[in-house]
């Protein structure tokens, strides 16, 4: 039977990609018959949002969000939050993945942020696009 991504259906996955999340989640990697793309993700949000027809990025988003936002209401449950509580939570949440996205930055670019400039952009994308590299507007 066939899966689809969004629009896209899957030619196969290769599970392990070594790579695991930090609470041990398997990471897999997807390939496509029509593209030469590929994507990783976790097998988790795999079953979520495979699908037995074609579909489009934005249902296979709303599926994740009204998945994962159900997993996080009900570990707030299981934690027994007051409701002035819950705001609080949510910002650490999001104060821990700019931290992530931050830190990421600095291993794939080093040095200052503020000190960066347009040569160093241009560094990146001659790697992943040789000379020309590709801008899209």
């Amino acid at each position: 039977m066939a899966e689809f991504i969004a629009e896209n259906e899957v030619k196969q996955t290769i599970a392990g990609a070594n790579m695991m999340t930090p609470g041990g989640q398997e990471i897999l990697e997807v390939e496509y018959k029509n593209s030469a793309d590929k994507d990783y993700m976790t097998k988790l949000k795999y079953d979520v949002i495979k699908t037995a027809n074609r579909s489009d990025a934005t249902k296979a988003r709303n599926t994740l969000v009204q998945h994962l936002g159900a997993s996080i209401y009900a570990v707030m449950v299981e934690y027994g939050l007051a409701l002035s509580e819950i705001d609080p939570v949510l910002d650490e949440v999001v104060r821990l993945v700019n931290h992530g996205q931050e830190e990421a930055n600095e291993v794939l670019w080093g040095g200052n942020k503020l000190k960066r400039t347009l040569l160093d952009v241009n560094k990146v994308l001659v790697s992943k696009y040789g000379t020309k590299p590709e801008t899209k507007a």
